[in-house]
């Protein structure tokens, strides 16, 4: 028995086919034409649900207003407080990078010269916490 090696273009290809199917239209059959009187007792039902129906479109068109509404209230929000937050980051760092650095004590420039036992010496004694 092979080993089946299924290579990531072979997984993209039969997803993008299987994909590609789903999202190809299902044709409806064409309804065959009604006769007269049918079109016309047909046409009687719906005048009494239009009515009803119009009503019903007219509060979902309104819920849909809304919501649209409060939808685009909550993204100017949010781009509101992003701006906010940017201008007072901005406005610290500013007032961070204006201020001088502290006085830094230049090192020995012949630090290389010295004996290895005085630069560990040196280095240790001011993190231990110990005065010498």
């Amino acid at each position: 028995m092979s080993d089946l090696v299924l290579k990531p273009a072979t997984i993209l290809g039969v997803v993008g086919a299987a994909l590609l199917m789903l999202a190809c239209e299902v044709r409806s059959q064409d309804v065959p034409p009604l006769p007269e009187d049918k079109i016309e007792a047909a046409d009687a039902r719906s005048d009494a649900a239009g009515i009803e129906n119009s009503r019903d479109f007219q509060k979902r068109k309104q819920q849909s207003a809304v919501a649209g509404l409060l939808m685009l209230g909550l993204l100017c929000g949010v781009f509101l407080f992003l701006i906010l937050v940017v201008v007072f980051w901005a406005r610290r760092i500013r007032l961070e990078s204006t201020q001088p650095l502290p006085d830094q004590q230049p090192g020995d420039p012949l630090w290389y010269l010295k004996k290895p036992s005085a630069i560990s010496d040196a280095s240790t004694s001011g993190f231990d916490g110990e005065e010498t």
